[in-house]
């Protein structure tokens, strides 16, 4: 990847990229958001100002806004696409994208911007190092931690599963303002290897456990979050239940209408205590993320929840069914998505679709640690019958836990579990991709306007092709088949 100037790279980013966050809020964080290479930093303040930017790389509609947010769940089992849909993520619901698709596109040079901004951050916070005792320690553990997050998206997204360590992944950037440098593709190895080193600084530097606006800042609970799920993918079962169980420490599952207010106020009622470990915040002046499902001024649904998932919930006692799922006003036989409907104090929805986007949430290092736990042990381990049971006595009124028969109802206990849970929120695709399982769509799927259905675990599409522009900049290799 050649890195010209950073100001010409952005505005490469902007022109790849049609969507309408693609300013990132350059303007409202002021200059020392923007990556410009003659920037000189003042203060540790300015510096501040660059990991707020790194932030908000997060919020575009290439990357948490829409592509790593709801597409997984498109480009899976969790989503039918309806007759109102007008184009909205077709190619990603059918497996037809290429290697010139500009969303696609957008998605890797979107993350490239996050990691970008947090080399800079990590390198002029090294220039302020006595200016504010402590704040140096707190402002480089979370630019590590975004960075890690960056390197890890781009290798769920484009490399392939994590168990072949020699294959190729995605390139690594650790250092900022590379002029003319040329960048290769490193191994899915060694990707990891530098993610695991990012996350250990990442937790070495975390010591306070809220650094400022919680939730909306990494503290060392979402750094042992992010490594939960790193070794989650990378099959090193012992460390994820570890840092899944830390990430978890003294944390309540929410429940009742604390539970409710996640997405209805993108509040748990608890603070840092509770289920929200870390979310985005997404204002009026950010794309409002529901209306890629369904757009409710213009009345316009481009993607129902399947079937086949609707029919996992209880519909009567699962409080998350009456959360995630609503029936239509003007079709009440169909159901749209609520998690994404907007904030409504008072029951009133103020900007529809506009809600922060939940990064990490409780019940994932739950999930997380009953998978590990299950790897290691089967039936006869600690936490993996007693965790998928936790989420649901918090979720199922006049639940009564499960004593699972074998271990294949446990497995399927918990992966259940987990797409009940996490639905719409970035994990399904990427859920079937990692566990090696092929891509079988329910019956809604052959009755809808879709063209594909299934797709079996050996196809290439699994991995999203290195964007053209990358391939003709560097000349690096391109994924296989496209």
């Amino acid at each position: 990847m050649k890195y010209l100037n950073n100001r010409v790279w952005i505005a490469l980013v902007c022109m790849t990229v049609f969507v309408s966050s693609c300013t990132d809020k350059f303007t409202d964080l002021g200059p020392t958001s923007v990556l410009a290479e003659n920037l000189t930093f003042q203060s540790m303040a300015d510096v501040e100002l660059q990991l707020v930017g790194t932030y908000s790389a997060l919020l575009s509609g290439s990357y948490m806004g829409t592509n790593m947010l709801i597409v997984p769940d498109i480009l899976a089992d969790n989503a039918t696409q309806t007759s109102d849909n007008q184009g909205q993520q077709i190619f990603y619901h059918n497996h037809q994208y290429a290697a010139n698709d500009g969303s696609i596109a957008g998605t890797w040079l979107r993350m490239y911007v996050a990691i970008e901004r947090a080399n800079i951050t990590l390198e002029e916070a090294l220039n302020f190092e006595e200016e504010f005792e402590g704040q140096q320690d707190q402002i480089m553990g979370q630019a590590f931690a975004l960075r890690a997050l960056a390197h890890f998206d781009l290798l769920r997204a484009f490399g392939p599963s994590f168990d072949n360590g020699a294959a190729l992944g995605v390139p690594i950037k650790i250092k900022s303002r590379e002029a003319t440098a040329a960048v290769s593709r490193a191994t899915v190895g060694e990707v990891l290897a530098q993610i695991d080193s990012d996350l250990l600084e990442a937790r070495t530097l975390l010591t306070d456990n809220d650094p400022g606006n919680a939730p909306y800042r990494i503290n060392i609970d979402v750094a042992n979050a992010l490594s939960a799920r790193v070794a989650l993918y990378n099959e090193e079962w012992l460390d994820a239940s570890t840092f899944a169980t830390a990430a978890i420490g003294t944390r309540s599952l929410a429940t009742g209408t604390d539970f409710a207010d996640i997405w209805t106020l993108d509040d748990d009622g608890n603070g840092t205590g509770g289920e929200l470990l870390w979310s985005l915040n997404y204002t009026s002046a950010d794309a409002a993320v529901g209306n890629g499902l369904w757009s409710e001024t213009s009345d316009l649904l481009f993607w129902s929840p399947s079937a086949n998932l609707v029919a996992l919930y209880d519909d009567v006692n699962d409080a998350r069914y009456s959360s995630y799922f609503l029936d239509r006003p003007s079709n009440t036989a169909e159901l749209v998505d609520g998690k994404y409907r907007g904030r409504a104090p008072g029951g009133v929805i103020s900007n529809f679709g506009l809600h922060d986007v939940k990064m990490f949430r409780l019940s994932e290092m739950y999930l997380i640690r009953a998978e590990a736990d299950f790897e290691l042990n089967g039936t006869g381990g600690t936490f993996a019958a007693a965790d998928v049971n936790a989420i649901r006595a918090a979720r199922v009124t006049g639940h009564v836990d499960e004593v699972f028969a074998s271990s294949l109802d446990l497995e399927n206990g918990i992966q259940n579990e987990r797409r009940k849970e996490l639905a719409f929120e970035g994990h399904r695709w990427f859920d079937l991709k990692r566990r090696g399982e092929s891509l079988v769509r329910g019956s809604d799927c052959d009755s809808s306007p879709a063209v594909n259905c299934s797709l079996v675990n050996t196809d290439y599409h699994w991995l999203f092709p290195i964007p053209q522009g990358e391939i003709f900049a560097s000349d690096i290799a391109q994924n296989d088949n496209y």
